[in-house]
């Protein structure tokens, strides 16, 4: 029931921001199944037909079902211009979210990105226009899938912990 539920080749579970609802629509109309889970999308357009659960905010544990239910999770960062952020630095908590369940992703480039994680782990697409050519390569190639989504659970839990992220702060401040 659950895989009925919150299955799909494709998925994006996040806010309704002004990139996103220019770049998700162009993953509609390939004959893969593609989910919007979140809040924020409000006059959804073209994606109103793959909008989940009224566009309602998804807690933790439905989180996690959709994150594994999904064969290819797309995570792009919000921006307030089209497509992605040129100057784009920071990565969001859904990247490490994703790797720490052993999903499978497909994320725009951050330049602080590579720092945390390198490309055996997850695709990393550089513009929108390659969003499309990603997830059809990666739902016709599930061994690779696989094992890119353990390599980059192994790795948060490896290096990218709340334990880590405390022993740094407190290192950082002398308390270690």
């Amino acid at each position: 029931d659950e895989q009925l539920e919150f299955g799909a080749d494709a998925s994006f579970l996040g806010a309704g921001y002004w990139n996103r609802r220019q770049i998700l629509p162009s993953l509609l109309g390939h004959g893969w199944t593609f989910k919007l889970w979140g809040n924020e999308w409000e006059n959804p357009g073209a994606l109103e037909a793959c909008l989940q659960r009224g566009g309602t905010r998804i807690d933790t544990p439905t989180s996690v079902k959709i994150f594994n239910a999904t064969a290819v999770n797309i995570n792009v960062h919000s921006y307030t211009g089209e497509g992605f952020d040129p100057e784009g630095d920071g990565v969001n908590p859904r990247t490490f979210e994703l790797a720490s369940c052993g999903a499978f992703q497909v994320v725009d480039a951050r330049t602080l990105l590579p720092a945390l994680f390198d490309e055996s782990m997850m695709t990393v697409i550089k513009n929108p226009d390659e969003l499309i050519s990603s997830v059809r390569t990666f739902l016709h190639e599930p061994a690779r899938r696989l094992a890119m989504a353990e390599l980059s659970r192994k790795r948060v839990l490896e290096a990218h912990t709340y334990v880590h992220r405390m022993k740094s702060l407190l290192a950082s401040v002398g308390l270690s």
